[in-house]
């Protein structure tokens, strides 16, 4: 899915960051793992993003590429990265927009951060 998805170039990039992530997990380096592992998000929900906008969704309903990435995390850090990915969606999705533009920005921030 990921080479059929994604471009050369990006591609690449979701596969230095593994191995970053990787390298970052044998040392126990808890900071750049997350830090690797947000690069990674937000690459792959930009295209999940697109995906979702393309079928007519706000983009929000599915996550195909993150879907994949998530049997790959080491179980103690899987639900803080799905926590990321899911608030990395929201921040991308024209739902968002929509909201920022009608909501007040303390109101926006609120729904950003539960």
């Amino acid at each position: 899915l990921s080479k059929r998805t994604m471009a050369p170039d990006d591609l690449r990039k979701v596969q230095t960051m593994l191995i970053a992530m990787r390298a970052h997990k044998e040392k126990k380096d808890t900071k750049p793992y997350l830090s690797s592992a947000k690069e990674l998000v937000m690459l792959l929900a930009q295209y999940d993003i697109k995906s979702d906008e393309d079928k007519n969704h706000i983009g929000i309903e599915t996550s195909k590429l993150l879907d994949l990435l998530y049997p790959l995390l080491p179980d103690r850090f899987c639900n803080q990265i799905k926590k990321m990915a899911v608030n990395e969606k929201f921040k991308m999705s024209r739902f968002s927009s929509e909201c920022k533009a009608k909501m007040s920005p303390d109101d926006y921030v609120m729904i950003c951060e539960s």
